[in-house]
Protein backbone atom coordinates (compact mmCIF):
# COMPACT_ATOMS: atom_id res chain seq x y z
CA UNK A 1 0.00 0.00 0.00
CA UNK A 2 1.37 3.44 -0.89
CA UNK A 3 -0.71 5.58 1.45
CA UNK A 4 1.44 4.90 4.52
CA UNK A 5 1.65 7.76 7.00
CA UNK A 6 4.96 9.59 7.35
CA UNK A 7 6.89 8.25 10.34
CA UNK A 8 7.12 10.75 13.20
CA UNK A 9 9.64 10.25 16.01
CA UNK A 10 9.03 13.53 17.83
CA UNK A 11 6.76 13.00 20.84
CA UNK A 12 4.28 15.65 21.88
CA UNK A 13 4.56 16.99 25.41
CA UNK A 14 0.79 17.34 25.70
CA UNK A 15 -0.85 14.28 27.20
CA UNK A 16 -4.46 13.64 27.91
CA UNK A 17 -5.25 13.00 31.57
CA UNK A 18 -8.45 12.03 33.32
CA UNK A 19 -9.05 15.70 34.04
CA UNK A 20 -9.05 16.93 30.44
CA UNK A 21 -10.21 13.89 28.45
CA UNK A 22 -13.83 14.07 27.43
CA UNK A 23 -16.34 11.30 27.95
CA UNK A 24 -17.06 9.43 24.72
CA UNK A 25 -20.61 9.68 23.41
CA UNK A 26 -22.67 6.51 22.80
CA UNK A 27 -22.27 7.18 19.06
CA UNK A 28 -18.48 7.36 19.37
CA UNK A 29 -18.38 4.11 21.35
CA UNK A 30 -20.54 2.40 18.74
CA UNK A 31 -18.34 3.83 15.98
CA UNK A 32 -15.22 2.40 17.63
CA UNK A 33 -16.74 -1.05 18.00
CA UNK A 34 -18.29 -1.08 14.52
CA UNK A 35 -14.88 -0.23 13.09
CA UNK A 36 -13.15 -2.98 15.08
CA UNK A 37 -15.72 -5.62 14.11
CA UNK A 38 -15.47 -4.66 10.44
CA UNK A 39 -11.67 -4.85 10.54
CA UNK A 40 -11.76 -8.28 12.19
CA UNK A 41 -14.45 -9.52 9.82
CA UNK A 42 -12.27 -8.76 6.78
CA UNK A 43 -8.83 -9.56 8.20
CA UNK A 44 -8.94 -11.96 11.19
CA UNK A 45 -8.40 -15.60 10.08
CA UNK A 46 -10.04 -17.71 12.80
CA UNK A 47 -13.80 -17.05 12.79
CA UNK A 48 -14.59 -20.49 11.33
CA UNK A 49 -12.45 -22.09 14.05
CA UNK A 50 -14.41 -20.11 16.68
CA UNK A 51 -17.72 -21.34 15.28
CA UNK A 52 -16.51 -24.95 15.19
CA UNK A 53 -15.41 -24.73 18.82
CA UNK A 54 -18.31 -22.80 20.35
CA UNK A 55 -21.17 -23.69 18.02
CA UNK A 56 -22.09 -20.11 17.18
CA UNK A 57 -20.82 -17.18 15.14
CA UNK A 58 -18.92 -14.45 16.97
CA UNK A 59 -19.89 -11.89 14.33
CA UNK A 60 -23.59 -12.71 14.77
CA UNK A 61 -23.35 -11.31 18.31
CA UNK A 62 -22.63 -7.82 17.01
CA UNK A 63 -25.93 -6.27 18.19
CA UNK A 64 -25.38 -7.58 21.70
CA UNK A 65 -21.85 -6.16 21.72
CA UNK A 66 -23.06 -2.76 20.49
CA UNK A 67 -25.71 -2.66 23.20
CA UNK A 68 -23.04 -3.27 25.84
CA UNK A 69 -20.87 -0.35 24.77
CA UNK A 70 -23.85 1.91 24.09
CA UNK A 71 -25.09 1.43 27.65
CA UNK A 72 -21.67 1.83 29.31
CA UNK A 73 -22.03 4.67 31.80
CA UNK A 74 -18.59 6.25 31.33
CA UNK A 75 -15.21 5.75 29.67
CA UNK A 76 -14.02 3.41 32.39
CA UNK A 77 -17.00 1.11 32.00
CA UNK A 78 -16.71 1.36 28.20
CA UNK A 79 -13.16 0.07 28.45
CA UNK A 80 -14.30 -2.81 30.65
CA UNK A 81 -17.02 -3.74 28.14
CA UNK A 82 -14.64 -3.45 25.18
CA UNK A 83 -12.11 -5.68 26.92
CA UNK A 84 -14.85 -8.22 27.68
CA UNK A 85 -16.01 -8.27 24.05
CA UNK A 86 -12.46 -8.81 22.80
CA UNK A 87 -11.86 -11.60 25.31
CA UNK A 88 -15.05 -13.34 24.17
CA UNK A 89 -13.09 -14.39 21.05
CA UNK A 90 -11.08 -16.68 23.37
CA UNK A 91 -7.91 -15.82 21.49
CA UNK A 92 -4.99 -14.75 23.68
CA UNK A 93 -3.39 -13.06 20.66
CA UNK A 94 -6.31 -10.60 20.40
CA UNK A 95 -6.09 -8.06 23.21
CA UNK A 96 -5.47 -4.50 24.41
CA UNK A 97 -1.78 -5.06 25.16
CA UNK A 98 -0.61 -2.24 22.81
CA UNK A 99 -2.72 0.17 24.87
CA UNK A 100 -1.71 -1.22 28.28
CA UNK A 101 2.00 -1.42 27.40
CA UNK A 102 2.14 1.39 24.86
CA UNK A 103 5.59 2.66 25.98
CA UNK A 104 7.04 -0.84 25.70
CA UNK A 105 5.50 -1.45 22.26
CA UNK A 106 6.61 1.95 20.99
CA UNK A 107 10.19 1.38 22.15
CA UNK A 108 10.43 -2.13 20.71
CA UNK A 109 8.90 -1.26 17.34
CA UNK A 110 10.95 1.94 17.16
CA UNK A 111 14.11 -0.12 17.58
CA UNK A 112 12.88 -2.71 15.08
CA UNK A 113 12.14 0.02 12.53
CA UNK A 114 15.78 1.18 12.48
CA UNK A 115 16.79 -2.37 11.56
CA UNK A 116 13.86 -2.98 9.19
CA UNK A 117 11.70 -0.20 7.66
CA UNK A 118 9.02 -2.85 7.10
CA UNK A 119 7.88 -2.06 10.64
CA UNK A 120 6.66 1.38 9.56
CA UNK A 121 2.90 0.49 9.82
CA UNK A 122 3.35 -0.64 13.41
CA UNK A 123 5.22 2.50 14.46
CA UNK A 124 2.79 4.79 12.63
CA UNK A 125 -0.23 3.20 14.32
CA UNK A 126 1.35 3.57 17.76
CA UNK A 127 2.38 7.17 17.07
CA UNK A 128 -1.15 8.20 16.13
CA UNK A 129 -2.35 7.46 19.67
CA UNK A 130 0.50 8.94 21.69
CA UNK A 131 -1.75 11.67 23.18
CA UNK A 132 -4.47 9.31 24.36
CA UNK A 133 -2.31 6.46 25.65
CA UNK A 134 -1.59 7.70 29.21
CA UNK A 135 -5.32 8.11 29.82
CA UNK A 136 -6.47 4.71 28.53
CA UNK A 137 -3.43 2.87 29.87
CA UNK A 138 -4.08 4.21 33.37
CA UNK A 139 -7.72 3.12 33.18
CA UNK A 140 -6.66 -0.36 32.11
CA UNK A 141 -4.19 -0.64 34.96
CA UNK A 142 -6.88 0.49 37.37
CA UNK A 143 -9.19 -2.30 36.19
CA UNK A 144 -6.63 -5.11 35.94
CA UNK A 145 -4.84 -6.95 38.73
CA UNK A 146 -1.38 -7.79 37.51
CA UNK A 147 0.72 -10.58 38.95
CA UNK A 148 4.31 -9.86 39.83
CA UNK A 149 6.93 -11.60 37.73
CA UNK A 150 9.90 -13.01 39.60
CA UNK A 151 12.80 -11.83 37.47
CA UNK A 152 15.08 -14.43 39.07
CA UNK A 153 13.03 -17.10 37.29
CA UNK A 154 13.73 -15.48 33.92
CA UNK A 155 17.51 -15.69 34.13
CA UNK A 156 19.59 -17.92 31.88
CA UNK A 157 21.22 -20.80 33.76
CA UNK A 158 23.51 -23.65 32.79
CA UNK A 159 24.78 -26.80 34.46
CA UNK A 160 26.76 -29.99 33.81
CA UNK A 161 26.05 -33.67 34.40
CA UNK A 162 28.69 -36.41 34.21
CA UNK A 163 28.52 -39.98 32.91
CA UNK A 164 27.19 -39.49 30.35
CA UNK A 165 28.40 -35.97 29.85
CA UNK A 166 25.34 -33.72 29.55
CA UNK A 167 25.35 -29.96 29.18
CA UNK A 168 22.13 -28.22 30.20
CA UNK A 169 21.15 -24.70 29.14
CA UNK A 170 18.04 -23.35 30.86
CA UNK A 171 16.55 -20.49 28.80
CA UNK A 172 13.18 -19.41 30.27
CA UNK A 173 12.76 -16.34 28.03
CA UNK A 174 13.87 -15.02 24.66
CA UNK A 175 13.48 -11.43 25.82
CA UNK A 176 16.20 -9.18 24.40
CA UNK A 177 16.69 -7.05 27.56
CA UNK A 178 19.91 -8.84 28.58
CA UNK A 179 20.70 -10.44 25.24
CA UNK A 180 24.37 -9.36 25.07
CA UNK A 181 25.35 -10.84 28.42
CA UNK A 182 23.29 -13.97 27.80
CA UNK A 183 24.87 -14.53 24.38
CA UNK A 184 28.32 -14.34 25.96
CA UNK A 185 27.39 -16.90 28.62
CA UNK A 186 25.87 -19.21 26.00
CA UNK A 187 29.01 -18.86 23.88
CA UNK A 188 31.31 -19.75 26.79
CA UNK A 189 29.14 -22.70 27.80
CA UNK A 190 28.93 -24.14 24.27
CA UNK A 191 32.72 -24.12 24.03
CA UNK A 192 32.90 -25.85 27.43
CA UNK A 193 30.59 -28.71 26.37
CA UNK A 194 31.57 -29.04 22.70
CA UNK A 195 32.85 -32.61 23.29
CA UNK A 196 29.90 -33.73 25.44
CA UNK A 197 27.51 -36.54 24.56
CA UNK A 198 24.34 -34.45 24.92
CA UNK A 199 23.24 -30.84 25.02
CA UNK A 200 19.83 -30.23 26.60
CA UNK A 201 18.32 -26.84 25.78
CA UNK A 202 15.59 -26.47 28.39
CA UNK A 203 12.97 -23.94 27.24
CA UNK A 204 10.15 -25.06 29.53
CA UNK A 205 7.96 -22.12 30.49
CA UNK A 206 9.50 -19.92 27.79
CA UNK A 207 6.74 -17.67 26.42
CA UNK A 208 8.87 -16.23 23.63
CA UNK A 209 10.42 -12.90 22.76
CA UNK A 210 12.74 -12.38 19.82
CA UNK A 211 13.31 -14.99 17.12
CA UNK A 212 16.84 -13.64 16.63
CA UNK A 213 17.62 -14.88 20.15
CA UNK A 214 17.48 -18.54 19.18
CA UNK A 215 18.50 -18.10 15.53
CA UNK A 216 21.60 -15.98 16.14
CA UNK A 217 22.52 -16.90 19.70
CA UNK A 218 22.06 -20.66 19.54
CA UNK A 219 21.40 -22.28 16.16
CA UNK A 220 23.94 -20.30 14.11
CA UNK A 221 26.63 -21.35 16.60
CA UNK A 222 25.76 -25.05 16.38
CA UNK A 223 25.54 -25.57 12.60
CA UNK A 224 28.35 -26.08 10.12
CA UNK A 225 26.32 -25.39 6.98
CA UNK A 226 23.23 -23.22 6.28
CA UNK A 227 19.88 -24.61 7.47
CA UNK A 228 16.47 -23.67 6.01
CA UNK A 229 13.35 -23.06 8.07
CA UNK A 230 10.23 -23.36 5.91
CA UNK A 231 6.94 -21.92 7.20
CA UNK A 232 3.44 -21.89 5.73
CA UNK A 233 0.72 -19.31 6.41
CA UNK A 234 -2.82 -18.48 5.42
CA UNK A 235 -3.70 -14.77 5.35
CA UNK A 236 -7.01 -13.07 4.59
CA UNK A 237 -7.04 -10.56 1.73
CA UNK A 238 -8.26 -7.65 3.86
CA UNK A 239 -7.30 -3.99 3.51
CA UNK A 240 -5.58 -3.77 6.91
CA UNK A 241 -3.64 -6.96 6.24
CA UNK A 242 -2.46 -5.44 2.95
CA UNK A 243 -1.15 -2.44 4.88
CA UNK A 244 0.87 -4.54 7.30
CA UNK A 245 1.75 -7.58 5.16
CA UNK A 246 1.93 -6.36 1.58
CA UNK A 247 5.03 -8.52 1.03
CA UNK A 248 2.80 -11.58 1.19
CA UNK A 249 -0.40 -10.35 -0.40
CA UNK A 250 1.23 -8.49 -3.28
CA UNK A 251 3.38 -11.50 -4.15
CA UNK A 252 2.00 -13.21 -7.25
CA UNK A 253 3.21 -16.67 -6.25
CA UNK A 254 1.44 -18.71 -3.61
CA UNK A 255 0.80 -22.25 -2.45
CA UNK A 256 -1.73 -24.50 -4.18
CA UNK A 257 -4.24 -25.76 -1.57
CA UNK A 258 -4.00 -29.32 -2.91
CA UNK A 259 -0.34 -29.44 -1.85
CA UNK A 260 -1.45 -29.20 1.80
CA UNK A 261 -3.65 -32.29 2.32
CA UNK A 262 -4.75 -31.41 5.89
CA UNK A 263 -5.61 -27.77 5.15
CA UNK A 264 -8.91 -26.65 6.80
CA UNK A 265 -11.49 -25.97 4.09
CA UNK A 266 -11.99 -22.30 4.93
CA UNK A 267 -8.37 -21.47 4.09
CA UNK A 268 -8.77 -22.73 0.53
CA UNK A 269 -11.40 -20.07 -0.18
CA UNK A 270 -10.72 -17.13 -2.52
CA UNK A 271 -10.53 -14.54 0.28
CA UNK A 272 -7.42 -16.25 1.67
CA UNK A 273 -3.92 -16.49 0.26
CA UNK A 274 -1.53 -19.33 1.12
CA UNK A 275 2.09 -18.32 1.52
CA UNK A 276 5.37 -20.16 2.01
CA UNK A 277 8.35 -18.38 3.52
CA UNK A 278 11.88 -19.72 3.89
CA UNK A 279 14.38 -18.34 6.37
CA UNK A 280 17.97 -19.49 5.91
CA UNK A 281 20.06 -19.57 9.08
CA UNK A 282 23.76 -19.14 8.39
CA UNK A 283 26.52 -20.55 10.60
CA UNK A 284 28.44 -17.92 12.58
CA UNK A 285 31.71 -18.87 14.27
CA UNK A 286 30.38 -22.44 14.52
CA UNK A 287 31.26 -24.59 17.52
CA UNK A 288 32.08 -28.20 16.55
CA UNK A 289 29.58 -29.90 18.84
CA UNK A 290 29.27 -33.57 17.84
CA UNK A 291 26.76 -34.82 20.40
CA UNK A 292 22.96 -34.95 20.32
CA UNK A 293 20.97 -31.76 20.82
CA UNK A 294 17.70 -32.15 22.74
CA UNK A 295 15.12 -29.40 23.14
CA UNK A 296 13.02 -29.82 26.30
CA UNK A 297 9.53 -28.31 26.04
CA UNK A 298 6.31 -28.06 28.00
CA UNK A 299 2.78 -26.78 27.40
CA UNK A 300 3.77 -23.21 28.36
CA UNK A 301 6.23 -22.84 25.47
CA UNK A 302 4.75 -20.17 23.22
CA UNK A 303 5.41 -17.67 20.43
CA UNK A 304 9.12 -17.42 19.48
CA UNK A 305 9.94 -20.35 21.79
CA UNK A 306 7.38 -22.53 20.00
CA UNK A 307 8.85 -21.29 16.72
CA UNK A 308 12.25 -22.59 17.90
CA UNK A 309 10.70 -25.98 18.67
CA UNK A 310 8.92 -26.05 15.31
CA UNK A 311 12.17 -25.27 13.51
CA UNK A 312 14.12 -27.87 15.46
CA UNK A 313 11.59 -30.59 14.67
CA UNK A 314 10.86 -29.75 11.01
CA UNK A 315 14.56 -29.43 10.15
CA UNK A 316 15.66 -32.37 12.36
CA UNK A 317 18.18 -30.00 13.92
CA UNK A 318 17.32 -31.32 17.39
CA UNK A 319 15.21 -33.94 19.12
CA UNK A 320 12.12 -32.52 20.84
CA UNK A 321 11.49 -34.03 24.28
CA UNK A 322 8.86 -33.19 26.87
CA UNK A 323 5.31 -32.01 26.28
CA UNK A 324 3.40 -30.57 23.33
CA UNK A 325 4.00 -26.81 23.21
CA UNK A 326 1.45 -24.04 23.66
CA UNK A 327 1.77 -23.03 19.99
CA UNK A 328 1.80 -19.51 18.58
CA UNK A 329 5.16 -19.86 16.86
CA UNK A 330 4.18 -20.04 13.19
CA UNK A 331 3.15 -16.50 12.39
CA UNK A 332 4.41 -12.96 12.71
CA UNK A 333 3.81 -9.76 14.64
CA UNK A 334 0.16 -9.11 15.40
CA UNK A 335 -1.51 -6.30 13.46
CA UNK A 336 -2.32 -3.12 15.42
CA UNK A 337 -5.75 -1.51 14.99
CA UNK A 338 -6.39 2.05 16.19
CA UNK A 339 -10.01 2.75 17.08
CA UNK A 340 -10.97 6.10 15.49
CA UNK A 341 -12.88 7.84 18.29
CA UNK A 342 -10.90 6.79 21.38
CA UNK A 343 -7.43 6.10 20.00
CA UNK A 344 -7.42 2.74 21.81
CA UNK A 345 -5.18 0.18 20.07
CA UNK A 346 -6.16 -3.47 19.70
CA UNK A 347 -4.03 -6.21 18.18
CA UNK A 348 -4.95 -9.38 16.30
CA UNK A 349 -2.98 -12.15 14.51
CA UNK A 350 -3.18 -11.82 10.73
CA UNK A 351 -1.24 -14.94 9.78
CA UNK A 352 -2.69 -18.38 10.47
CA UNK A 353 0.32 -20.65 10.85
CA UNK A 354 0.17 -24.04 9.13
CA UNK A 355 2.12 -27.22 9.75
CA UNK A 356 3.93 -28.79 6.75
CA UNK A 357 0.85 -30.94 5.98
CA UNK A 358 -1.46 -27.91 6.09
CA UNK A 359 -3.02 -28.62 9.49
CA UNK A 360 -3.55 -25.59 11.70
CA UNK A 361 -0.56 -25.04 13.96
CA UNK A 362 -2.74 -23.29 16.54
CA UNK A 363 -4.64 -26.57 17.04
CA UNK A 364 -1.86 -29.16 16.78
CA UNK A 365 1.13 -27.05 17.94
CA UNK A 366 4.58 -28.69 18.15
CA UNK A 367 4.52 -32.26 19.41
CA UNK A 368 7.60 -33.90 20.95
CA UNK A 369 9.59 -36.71 19.35
CA UNK A 370 9.95 -38.20 22.83
CA UNK A 371 7.28 -37.62 25.46
CA UNK A 372 8.72 -36.87 28.90
CA UNK A 373 6.21 -36.71 31.72
CA UNK A 374 6.49 -34.93 35.06
CA UNK A 375 4.47 -32.80 37.45
CA UNK A 376 6.79 -29.79 37.01
CA UNK A 377 9.74 -28.55 34.96
CA UNK A 378 12.42 -29.92 37.31
CA UNK A 379 10.84 -33.36 37.36
CA UNK A 380 10.65 -33.51 33.57
CA UNK A 381 14.29 -32.45 33.30
CA UNK A 382 15.36 -35.12 35.80
CA UNK A 383 13.29 -37.75 33.98
CA UNK A 384 14.98 -36.79 30.71
CA UNK A 385 18.43 -37.03 32.30
CA UNK A 386 17.55 -40.47 33.73
CA UNK A 387 16.39 -41.59 30.31
CA UNK A 388 19.68 -40.50 28.75
CA UNK A 389 21.61 -42.23 31.55
CA UNK A 390 19.77 -45.49 30.93
CA UNK A 391 20.30 -45.21 27.19
CA UNK A 392 24.02 -44.52 27.66
CA UNK A 393 24.40 -47.45 30.10
CA UNK A 394 22.65 -49.78 27.66
CA UNK A 395 24.93 -48.69 24.82
CA UNK A 396 28.06 -49.15 26.95
CA UNK A 397 26.99 -52.62 28.11
CA UNK A 398 26.02 -53.63 24.61
CA UNK A 399 29.41 -52.51 23.33
CA UNK A 400 31.28 -54.41 26.05
CA UNK A 401 29.35 -57.66 25.39
CA UNK A 402 29.88 -57.63 21.65
CA UNK A 403 32.16 -60.24 20.11
CA UNK A 404 35.32 -58.77 18.56
CA UNK A 405 34.28 -60.50 15.31
CA UNK A 406 30.85 -58.77 15.16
Amino acid sequence: MKNILILVFVFTTQIITSQNYKELTPEEKEGDLNYLIEVLKNNYPYFDRYECTYGKSWLSQKDLFLEKVRNSKDNENYLVQLDSIIKSLHDKEVDLAPTYYWDHFRTKYGEAYFMNPGYTPWVNTLNQSQKEMPYWSNLLKKENIKTTVNNNDLQYKDSLVRSPEIGIMRIPSFDTECITNTFQRINDFLYLVNSYDYLIIDIQGNKGGSSSFWMDGIVSRLIQTPVNFNRHFAIKKGTINYLFFSRYLNNISGIIPSSLPSLPLEFSEQNFKLVEETTTIQPFLPIPFKGEIILLTDSAVFSAADEFASFAKSSSWATIAGETTGGGGIGSDAVLVRLPASGIIVRYPALAGLNPNGSLHREYKTTPNIEIKGSNADERLNNLINKLNNRHLFMVQHSENKSPYE
